[in-house]
């Protein structure tokens, strides 16, 4: 898992829009910079999590863009009805995908009551470039590099009401309370999880300093928290059993998440040699390769790969190890396998594009790069590398448009445009990526 960063000349280049609403709340918050966590198996698992209470609130998964923020605090939010995200720190802090999909569930509760939409004006005048600017690079500014895990600088600052715009009324966090309750019974679970976050919810506000910003933004009342507490105790869902399934891949979420994330020395203090489980082992790959450890990483995974064969997961990162180490072809192998296992999967498809251009393969790669954009043209990586890839065959119009697009979604729209004009200049006048061109010279300019 590795996070890449980005920069312009004066400082850090910051996405604007939406996600900066959700993450960066309370008075006077400093601009910070947010990452965002690509990977295919822990997003496959968020939309494992989030599916039954999202269909149980009426709202298709397909519907909902999911985002991983890297971030130890307890937050997630929802922004312009279509939108979820969750940090770092709340996908490790809970303990169970129970609690998870509780969080989710009382967002759904948000998204299905309409509470955004009745957000402040702020929101509102912000939302032409929350769409044109995040929406479309919500992944911006992955720079050029490997594996299944991409990182994208998202504005922290934004001084328009945060706190207004995106913090709830009690009576809106009490009705997504309830709202939450009802799905959570409806997808067959149980739904005393939400005790749990309420609970931890409670503690947080006691504390002198209040930093969380889910706090901030979801205000606790005693009201709300016995709300919650006498639904729950009449549920009939009340002490359903968990199902294992769920389980075992929140499991593999937190350790891949921790081996990624967290110090090597935290990660095999938790998940010692002598404990031989899945998450273990994964944990300790994770923690392996990034201490550079290639030969223990590999060790693990061959392990790994002996109870589960045709885990596309564990061959994507089996191979990002191998190509991270130095050994592109042994990547394309295990790449190859993973795309083989799990075909809809457009970031194992980028990776494999890029494996293949490093080992010399790179029309294969190109023609990898562009499945991997047909099936999501949100990755700035993918076209980056579409762009070194159709460079290196001497394909200037293919180069120059894939080279726009990642700066577009980058959100430096002017760059952006002198390349799209420049590849227009040599492409065929109505090809299809002269078309793609001018939808990037269509653009309006960035606001700064």
């Amino acid at each position: 898992m590795s996070v890449f960063g980005f920069r312009r000349p004066g400082g850090r280049r910051l996405a604007s829009g939406l996600l900066a609403l959700g993450l960066t709340l309370g008075a006077a918050a400093p601009a910070t910079a947010r990452t965002i966590i690509r990977d295919s198996e822990i997003e496959r698992t968020i939309k494992r999590e989030a599916e039954p209470v999202l269909s149980a609130a009426g709202i298709p998964v397909s519907d909902v863009r999911f985002f991983i923020v890297q971030d130890p605090s307890f937050n997630a939010f929802v922004a312009d009805g279509r939108t979820m995200g969750i940090n770092t720190g709340a996908l490790l802090d809970m303990a169970t995908p129970e609690e998870v999909m509780a969080v989710m569930a009382h967002e759904a509760g948000h998204m299905a009551g309409g509470h955004h939409a009745r957000r402040g004006d702020a929101l509102r005048a912000a939302r032409g470039q929350m769409i044109l600017t995040t929406v479309l690079g919500l992944a911006a500014g992955a720079a050029a590099g490997s594996g299944d895990v991409a990182a994208a600088g998202v504005i922290g600052g934004q001084q328009i009401g945060m706190r207004a715009a995106l913090g709830f009324s009690r009576g809106e966090e009490s009705a997504a309370d309830q709202a939450a309750i009802g799905y959570l019974e409806r997808a067959g679970v149980d739904p005393s999880a939400m005790n749990r976050v309420i609970e931890r919810l409670r503690r947080q506000e006691m504390l002198i300093s209040i930093r969380d910003p889910y706090v901030l933004t979801h205000p606790m009342t005693a009201d709300r928290a016995d709300g919650v507490a006498e639904r729950i105790a009449r549920s009939p869902l009340k002490g359903a059993p968990p199902d294992p399934e769920r389980a075992y891949w929140h499991a593999r979420l937190k350790a891949k998440l921790a081996g990624f994330l967290q110090t090597p020395a935290r990660t095999l203090a938790a998940w010692p040699t002598s404990d031989l489980s899945e998450p273990a082992r994964l944990a300790r790959a994770s923690a392996y390769h990034k201490s550079a450890l290639r030969d223990q990483a590999l060790a693990e995974m061959e392990a790994l790969l002996a109870a589960r064969p045709s885990d596309p997961w564990y061959w994507e990162l089996r191979g990002q190890i191998r190509f991270e180490s130095g050994d592109p072809s042994g990547a394309v192998t295990d790449y190859q396998r993973a795309v083989s296992l799990a075909p809809e999967e457009p970031l194992i498809r980028v990776a494999y594009g890029q494996a293949l251009l490093a080992s010399g393969q790179v029309e294969a790669g190109r023609d990898a790069l562009i499945q991997s954009i047909r099936q999501d043209e949100l990755n700035p990586n993918a076209w980056r590398q579409l762009s070194i890839a159709a460079g290196r065959l001497n394909d200037q119009g293919l180069a120059l448009t894939a080279a726009a697009e990642a700066l577009a979604l980058g959100g430096d729209v002017k760059s952006a445009k002198a390349q799209a004009e420049r590849a227009q200049a040599v492409l065929p006048h109505g090809s299809v990526w002269w078309m793609r061109a001018g939808d990037i010279l269509a653009l309006p300019d960035a606001r700064r």
